[in-house]
């Protein structure tokens, strides 16, 4: 009789309170330990990033702007040409200068020649009169070919005398003796008018 009595009793405790969990099984199931919320925090340490990323940006990017002020450019002059005056050593003595006169002569470079000649005469002859006395000159003898000073120098009262030959480049042009006159002047000895210059035609 105990056992059947115990039996009984372990029926009705056991039996009502397995119904009441199938019934609410939530109730008796016990739950995991909640986790804190990470989100918040993922939220705020991706804020602070951005935050930095923009303040660096904003160094990086910083523009200067730099304000110019054109100029205008005075017009350039042309070079002053330099009239080709014998040097020093192309004119320290008569014998020099006259050579120095025939090898221009001989390279038709007349404004060399012209620049060769005293103040005085450049002063009463103008360049495209002395050239033309020239080119007319060469046109009958073919022009310089060679010059030979003969002897020594003279004094005369306009400068220092020389005697000349000239050798023209026509083969059939006869030879010409002439006499040369160079005078000293600060600058070196010059030209004056004399036998070396053709005989203006236009004056006879």
């Amino acid at each position: 009789m105990k056992v059947i009595l115990s039996v009984v009793l372990f029926a009705c405790a056991v039996l009502p309170a397995r119904a009441a969990i199938e019934e609410f099984p939530d109730a008796f199931t016990p739950k995991a330990a909640e986790k804190p919320n990470a989100e918040p925090e993922k939220a705020k340490e991706a804020a602070r990033q951005a935050a930095e990323a923009a303040e660096g940006d904003e160094g990086e990017e910083e523009v200067v702007v730099v304000r110019t002020t054109k100029r205008k450019l005075a017009p350039q002059k042309p070079p002053v040409e330099l009239p080709p005056v014998p040097t020093l050593e192309e004119s320290i003595d008569a014998k020099r200068l006259i050579h120095h006169f025939c090898r221009a002569w001989k390279n038709e470079d007349y404004k060399r020649m012209y620049w060769a000649m005293s103040d005085e005469y450049r002063g009463g002859t103008s360049l495209e009169k002395f050239t033309k006395l020239f080119v007319d000159n060469k046109a009958s003898n073919g022009g310089l070919d060679d010059e030979r000073i003969d002897g020594d120098e003279k004094l005369v009262a306009d400068g220092t005398q020389l005697s000349v030959t000239l050798t023209w480049r026509f083969p059939k042009a006869p030879k010409k003796s002439v006499k040369a006159v160079a005078v000293k002047t600060k600058e070196g000895y010059r030209m004056r008018a004399c036998a070396l210059i053709p005989i203006d035609l236009d004056d006879l």
